[in-house]
């Protein structure tokens, strides 16, 4: 490719929805088509909104692409997570929005690959023993010998793991990653070691399963410290001795291998004990929450809104249904579109089972106890959270608040569907069940076994959303049941975790959605589930997924 006398360089930078960078690429001279090596790590979080903006830049100085001087933003464009997971298959093609100083003939296009690193759920298995361990001076009776693993800060520090260099000069170098409890000395023969010499005095640690990402971040050559220390009765600690070594000096050694401890003390030239491993290490893969999203599983939402009389006249002002002030939502509409806003996010179609109950419908007298928003036995879905909220207006306009307050009915219907759904769709589907209700549930024996049964059989997981000031003591009476299968219930009450401007605080949102991901994998487990392959959609579907109002960059300086 010829280049100019003075070439220009583009690069890209990621940003999140507070426009905080989290990194850039390589710049690489400009070219119809550009293919960025340099990755970018994004934490991410399940329980947050999280937007990813992307930035494309023009400068003239390809060495130093941090420098701030002679750049010009020539594009950029945002997708939230949720959706480059879900909707795209991890790899989305999206156009950019060109900055003002740029002129293209053609609609520039943007490539995103989303990868979750193996290190991050991949889990190390180590068995280790200390043998023959010297008593630290002072010490009477048996010892009672703690491990401590810890690793190196300094990622490119690079030792011989075949010497025990000392960790003691620098402790600063050290985090620690795990810490044993105190072990008894017992005897260990063949079945864990054939060396009859340290069949006695043996100090078994037992397993340590570690999560990669915590024992070395992925880096098999990054130095590990095991320090063996022996724990007094007061509390106090006496250093015995350490072994320095690495993942994969480690997995290079045969069961039974043993590897002398480096004195704690300068005037012990012998070594103190010995580090015995047991087994050798073993690594294997968990399946995790993104492995069933990248897969194909949706997560649907279902609402169930209380509509009894406790709530007050949702024509006067100040009850917790009353919606004649456009300028200020009530609880119930901002819990709806705070959690939607996030659910949302991984569901393709849009869709969300609405159900109400406690009220009366016309023409009749009688109350349900779990009825379709939509009034459609056959159709409870609204279509994105707008069609949701305007359903939910309607039905406050048509309909008749009573009572009492029942919850089985609305959990019945919702653990069918779920596992109706688990039978007849192509791909995985997990539910989350919002409940927003006001206070106390009449039928708590009924609702506490349609809670165990979903438990059992359902891809179910339940929130129960506290609205209004009430004590709301039978939620916590529910949420405490011994007899579920796995956990799939929540409570959190609105008002006490709201801020100032009337919407839930990141500590309320996290409460309520952080253990989603984990409830759907122990549903997975139980029911000998596994995740799909990734699933590739088609690339070019972004015009049709996003509003126009993307909240897109409005800048025009020179420097990001």
């Amino acid at each position: 490719m010829k280049q100019s006398a003075e070439e220009n360089t583009q690069f890209m930078s990621f940003s999140t929805q507070k426009r905080k960078e989290i990194g850039r690429t390589e710049a690489l001279p400009t070219d119809s088509e550009l293919w960025f090596h340099n990755s970018v790590e994004l934490n991410y979080t399940f329980e947050d909104t999280q937007n990813l903006y992307i930035q494309v830049w023009k400068q003239k100085d390809q060495e130093n692409v941090f420098t701030d001087s002679q750049r010009q933003l020539w594009g950029e464009q945002w997708i939230s997570v949720g959706q480059l997971l879900v909707r795209f298959g991890c790899i989305a093609l999206l156009p950019l929005a060109l900055g003002e100083l740029t002129a293209s003939k053609q609609e520039p296009m943007v490539e995103i690959t989303a990868v979750e690193p193996k290190h991050v759920k991949s889990v190390v298995s180590l068995h280790l023993a200390a043998a023959k361990l010297r008593k630290p001076s002072g010490i009477f009776g048996s010892i009672r010998p703690i491990l401590i693993l810890r690793r190196s800060y300094q990622h490119e520090l690079a030792i011989d793991s075949s010497k025990n260099a000392s960790p003691y000069g620098d402790e600063t170098l050290w985090e620690v990653v795990y810490e044993t409890e105190p072990v008894k000395e017992e005897n260990i023969f063949h079945s864990l070691t054939r060396n009859t010499a340290l069949q006695r005095n043996m100090f078994d640690f037992g397993r340590l399963d570690l999560f990669q990402e915590d024992l070395n971040r992925g880096n098999v050559d990054l130095p590990l410290s095991f320090e063996v220390i022996h724990l007094k009765k007061t509390g106090q600690r006496s250093p015995i001795g350490t072994f320095l070594t690495s993942q994969k000096f480690l997995s290079d050694q045969q069961p039974n291998s043993i590897f002398p401890l480096e004195s704690a003390h300068r005037d012990h030239p012998s070594p103190p004990g010995y580090i015995v491993l047991l087994s050798p290490i073993r690594t294997h893969t968990l399946r995790t929450f993104l492995d069933y999203i990248v897969g194909g599983c949706e997560l649907r939402m279902i609402l169930g809104i209380d509509f009894t009389a406790s709530n007050g006249n949702p024509r006067q002002p100040g009850t917790l249904h009353y919606c004649g002030d456009a300028s200020r939502k009530n609880e119930y509409e901002r819990a709806i579109r705070e959690i939607a806003n996030i659910l949302l996010a991984y569901q393709v179609e849009q869709e969300i089972a609405c159900y109400g109950f406690g009220a009366k419908l016309p023409p009749h007298e009688k109350t349900h106890h779990c009825f379709p928003l939509t009034l459609d036995e056959r159709n409870p879905y609204f279509r994105g959270l707008e069609d949701v909220i305007a359903g939910y207006h309607s039905m406050l306009r048509s309909i008749e608040f009573h009572g009492p307050t029942v919850l089985a009915q609305v959990i019945k219907t919702a653990t069918n569907m779920a596992i109706e759904q688990l039978q007849v769709a192509a791909n995985a589907r997990y539910f989350v069940l919002f409940i927003l209700t006001d206070g106390a549930i009449s039928d708590i024996h009924a609702t506490t076994e349609e809670i165990i049964r979903a438990s059992q059989s359902a891809p179910l997981s339940i929130v129960l959303i506290g609205i209004g000031s009430d004590d709301f003591k039978d939620m916590d009476s529910l949420t405490s049941c011994y007899q579920l299968e796995r956990p799939i219930l929540q409570f959190v009450p609105y008002r006490q975790f709201s801020n100032s401007g009337g919407s839930f605080s990141n500590l309320a949102m996290r409460k309520v959605l952080a253990e989603i991901p984990q409830q759907m994998l122990a549903f997975m487990k139980l029911a000998q589930i596994k995740p799909k392959r990734p699933m590739r959609r088609s690339l070019n579907l972004y015009p049709q997924i996003v509003q126009a109002s993307a909240p897109l960059a409005t800048t025009t300086s020179s420097s990001p």
